[in-house]
C-alpha cells in the first residue's frame, strides 16, 4: 500500500471509529474488517483502470513516434530526390563506373549499364560499400546496345567480268542504315566496331583446254585483306560450259569511314561472275564501339 493510500485509509478508520464511538468494540471490530475489505476492493479497481490508462498511453506513444519515424523517413527520400535531381540536371556525363554513379546521386544497390574501354557495360553496384572496396563494383558483361543498326544484302543480277574495280549490284535486298552503296559497291563504316561480310559468287568458265580461274578479293581501302577463289581444269573442249560456287567471309574492326569492296583481279579471261540472283554481298555491324560515339 502506498502513502497515499495509507492515509486515506487512515482517515476512513477515524470516521468510522467517530461514526461508531456508542458502539461495542466487537461490533466496532467488525465494520472496521468489513471497511477494510471494500477498501481493497477499489483500490484493486483503481489499479486495474490504472493499468490499463497505462498501456493506452504507451500504445499512443508508439503511434505517435511510428508516424514522426515515417515522416522523418519521407522527408530524407524527398531530400535526397532533389538532391539526386540537381546533379543529375546539373552533369551531362555519361558514367563510366558505379564511383562516377554514385558522385551523379545514386544511392540504391543493383544493376546499371556504364560506357566501358569500347562498348557498353553491365555492372552490378554496392553503393554500401566504398569506392576502393573490391565488391564494390562487379562487372556482369557487355550490352549489345548500337547508336545506329547498320546491316545490308545486295546481289547481281547481270553477269560481271571486270577486273581490278569495285563490283557493283544492281539489286538491293536490304540496306538498313544506308552504309551500302550498292551502284559503286562500296560499304562505308558509320561507326567504329566489329563488321562482319560475307560473299557468295557463282563463276562461270568457258571451255579451255588449259586451267581457268576467278578471283575476287576483299579491299579494306584500297587494301587486298581477303580473297575467294575458284578453277576449274580440262583438256576436252567437249565437255562445254562450267559452273562453280565460291565463298568468302571476314570479320574486322573497322573505324568510321573505312571503306570495304569486292573486286576481281588475277582471273582467266574465261571466267566471270554469273549473276541471276545468285552473286551476293552481305554486310552487317555486329558490336560498336560505344565510346566513340557518344560523348562520354
Amino acid at each position: 500500500m502506498d502513502l497515499l493510500s495509507a492515509r486515506l485509509y487512515a482517515m476512513i478508520i477515524l470516521l468510522v471509529t467517530h461514526a461508531h464511538a456508542g458502539q461495542t468494540e466487537e461490533k466496532q471490530l467488525e465494520l472496521l474488517s468489513e471497511n477494510y475489505v471494500k477498501m481493497q476492493e477499489m483500490f484493486k479497481e483503481q489499479a486495474t483502470q490504472l493499468e490499463e490508462l497505462k498501456i493506452r498511453v504507451q500504445q499512443q506513444e508508439s503511434v505517435i513516434n511510428s508516424m514522426q519515424r515515417d515522416k522523418s523517413i519521407e522527408m530524407d527520400y524527398k531530400s535526397a530526390g532533389i538532391i539526386n535531381a540537381t546533379l543529375r540536371q546539373g552533369t551531362s556525363r555519361i558514367p563510366r563506373s558505379c564511383a562516377d554513379l554514385k558522385n551523379l546521386g545514386h544511392t540504391f544497390n543493383g544493376i546499371y549499364s556504364i560506357v566501358g574501354a569500347k562498348f557498353m557495360e553491365t555492372v552490378f553496384c554496392d553503393f554500401c560499400k566504398t569506392p576502393s572496396d573490391p565488391g564494390f563494383q562487379t562487372w556482369i558483361g557487355f550490352d549489345d546496345v548500337k547508336s545506329s543498326p547498320t546491316y545490308f544484302t545486295v546481289q547481281r543480277f547481270q553477269n560481271f567480268r571486270q577486273q581490278d574495280v569495285p563490283i557493283p549490284c544492281d539489286v538491293e535486298l536490304l540496306n538498313v542504315g544506308g552504309a551500302m552503296n550498292a551502284q559503286t559497291g562500296k560499304f562505308t563504316a558509320p561507326r567504329a566496331g566489329t563488321y562482319f561480310f560475307s560473299f557468295v559468287g557463282w563463276a562461270y568458265f568457258s571451255p579451255s583446254t588449259s586451267q581457268v580461274n576467278i578471283n575476287v578479293g576483299l579491299f579494306l581501302n584500297g587494301n587486298s585483306i581477303g580473297r575467294g577463289h575458284a578453277d576449274e581444269m580440262t583438256n576436252n573442249l567437249q565437255i562445254g560450259d562450267q559452273y562453280e560456287t565460291f565463298t568468302l567471309q571476314s570479320t574486322l574492326n573497322l573505324q568510321a569511314g573505312n571503306q570495304i569492296w569486292l573486286q576481281m583481279f588475277g582471273s582467266s579471261s574465261g571466267a566471270l561472275l554469273t549473276g541471276s540472283y545468285v552473286t551476293t554481298f552481305t554486310g552487317l555491324l555486329l558490336q560498336e564501339e560505344i565510346s566513340q560515339s557518344v560523348k562520354v
